[in-house]
């Protein structure tokens, strides 16, 4: 064979490949992130627990505790009922759960699946429910189109007591034991009853949701109520850092000035709060989700929108024409 024909093939490059570091746990990833129905922190932890073939208290106990020093976590006489609600809140519990779930799963934003993003516009007080509650039919629909089942930070809301797609009362009660369910608990099963294995969801496929269960007096402030924790939660669950300190003071100060022309009195009467309260607000007080909801309810103007102070002019000319 001449030189001129000889074969030419391919380089090889002998170096060995960079290998990307692994993560401690499985790099599972949160349930809805970007949606109203954004899974809550409890309700992850239950899952990566159920991942690893092992339980939600020996997860913490064993991996949480010693990283956070807070040996009381790791106490097999410490219930996991002690703090399983401020898991989902916006204290220090919240944050450093979120901070060591991120680093063991190598997954980030996990302060959306908690109400840490709200902890500069209200506080825990009436925040989370001490216990689980849950609609039956969005549970039968997610079984029944194989979509993943569980628990929302929705629905551990204190202020959220109604299902909006399906206009039912939150159950609180497994049906079959009448118990109620922490939100974490030794042997989870997202959509079933610790205590007896019962699904929770609707179990008749023929029914449908009844819409005379809520009074029309309850209807409306918990329809408004529900829909605009929504559009909160499906904002703010992709947030990496919370809502900056000082927003809702000048938002409450924006609508002072243009509503009621600055005058805070008429103001407090215009939202049904004493002066005195809305004086502690302005000062850097946060109301309660609920309190916070019913200012934005009485001014007509979405949570959301209140809370950014964004695009808010032509919201505030309409409120001033009606004070006026």
């Amino acid at each position: 064979m001449s030189l001129s024909r000889r074969a030419t093939y391919e380089s090889w490059d002998l170096r060995c490949p960079s290998t990307p570091t692994h993560s401690y746990f499985y790099h599972l990833n949160p349930i809805g992130v970007g949606t109203p129905y954004v899974e809550s922190l409890t309700g992850y932890i239950a899952r990566l627990a159920r991942e690893h073939c092992v339980r939600p208290r020996a997860l913490i106990s064993r991996e949480v505790a010693p990283r956070i020093r807070k040996p009381y976590y790791a106490s097999d006489r410490r219930s996991l009922n002690a703090f399983d609600t401020a898991i989902n809140g916006l204290g220090t519990t919240a944050s450093n759960f979120v901070m060591t779930f991120e680093r063991l799963t190598d997954c980030a934003h996990l302060s959306g699946t908690t109400m840490l993003n709200w902890k500069n516009v209200t506080n825990y007080r009436s925040l989370i429910r001490g216990s689980k509650a849950w609609c039956p039919w969005c549970y039968r629909n997610w079984s029944a189109t194989g979509k993943p089942i569980h628990d929302p930070l929705l629905w551990s809301l204190e202020a959220v007591k109604i299902c909006r797609r399906h206009r039912q009362w939150l159950r609180l009660q497994c049906l079959r034991c009448s118990r109620r369910i922490h939100h974490l608990v030794s042997r989870p099963t997202p959509g079933y009853c610790s205590w007896c294995g019962q699904f929770l969801g609707a179990r008749d496929k023929t029914a449908r949701p009844s819409q005379k269960i809520i009074p029309k007096t309850e209807w409306k402030w918990q329809l408004w109520t529900v829909r605009n924790v929504e559009e909160i939660l499906a904002a703010t669950s992709r947030l990496t850092s919370p809502i900056p300190v000082g927003h809702l003071a000048q938002s409450l100060e924006l609508h002072i000035d243009k509503v009621s022309h600055g005058r805070a009195t008429k103001f407090a009467e215009r939202i049904s709060v004493d002066r005195s309260t809305l004086n502690q607000w302005l000062n850097g007080s946060s109301p309660n989700l609920r309190n916070l909801l019913w200012i934005c309810y009485q001014l007509k103007v979405p949570a959301l929108q209140f809370l950014s102070l964004a695009n808010t002019g032509q919201r505030i000319r309409t409120l001033a024409k009606d004070a006026k």
